[in-house]
């Protein structure tokens, strides 16, 4: 049974692992020690270790420019393990975190989901529209979209957000790319620690929002929604907004205001930049 080992360290106040360079690619090496935390997936597992020493083969982690695919899987799903607030954390100290990643807890977070690939200037609009600055970047697979083929460089494009909002109030969860299948939000939102949950999304989602898995659950689970314009007029959306305001759930919905960025999408920027 195949086992690698992933061991956080500390050097210089900065967060460092254990890897192994071949090429021009890092990967982890293999355990030689069964650990408490460990990881799974699909059959191959990981043995995660923090160890407040300097170790040999340690390089910094956030600049690791590139990594081999699933050893970047790993990676972000222990990263995703050391938010206390998400679901199903480690009791482990949030220092072997990023600070590039992780803001601190708050009493209340905006959620902010998304493939992001690429991350545009309209994903940027949305975020300065929101009134909430507590606001966590989740990037993930998009449960609309069958073909996920696209996500061919996680570790390339969590390093891209991550450098935009490295000095930020924002923080980034890159535990759902370490999943790489459909995640409804419903399966983890509710669950989240803290007292008002957010969301943040366009128009096109909220539009379908009620075709979102178990969205009356989702709903209760929210203080507000907050939507930025892409597609619909004001019209639609204030009727959509009426629609799901009459179910009585309980959730403030805020529709923020039009922007000259509306007509971005990332599927188009793949597409010319393929055509290119």
């Amino acid at each position: 049974m195949k086992r690698y080992a992933l061991t956080f360290t500390l050097i210089d106040s900065k967060v460092h692992i254990v890897a192994l360079k071949e090429g021009d690619f890092f990967l982890l090496p293999d355990s030689s020690a069964l650990s408490e935390f460990s990881l799974e997936i699909d059959g191959t597992f990981c043995d995660v270790f923090f160890i407040d020493k300097k170790m040999e083969n340690t390089y910094e982690l956030m600049s690791i420019a590139n990594m081999e695919e699933l050893s970047s899987r790993f990676v972000f799903l222990a990263l995703a393990k050391l938010f206390p607030y998400m679901p199903n954390s480690w009791n482990v100290d949030t220092k072997y975190l990023p600070s590039s990643l992780y803001k601190g807890m708050f009493e209340e977070i905006t959620f902010y989901g998304g493939s992001f690939n690429p991350w545009h200037e309209g994903h940027s609009e949305c975020l300065r529209q929101c009134p909430n600055e507590n606001i966590v970047i989740v990037p993930d697979a998009n449960p609309w979209k069958e073909d996920q083929s696209h996500l061919h460089s996680t570790w390339s494009l969590f390093l891209e957000i991550v450098s935009k909002f490295k000095n930020s109030t924002y923080s980034i969860y890159p535990g759902f790319w370490g999943i790489m299948k459909k995640n409804p939000t419903v399966q983890w939102l509710p669950s989240v620690a803290c007292q008002k949950k957010n969301l943040l999304i366009g128009d096109d989602n909220f539009m379908a929002f009620d075709k979102w898995t178990n969205f009356e659950t989702l709903m209760k689970s929210l203080h507000t929604l907050y939507v930025v314009p892409r597609q619909f007029e004001i019209v639609e959306l204030e009727k959509k907004r009426s629609e799901l305001e009459s179910l009585n759930l309980d959730v403030q919905i805020i529709l923020l205001n039009s922007h000259e960025y509306q007509s971005l999408s990332s599927t188009e920027i793949r597409k010319n930049l393929l055509k290119n």
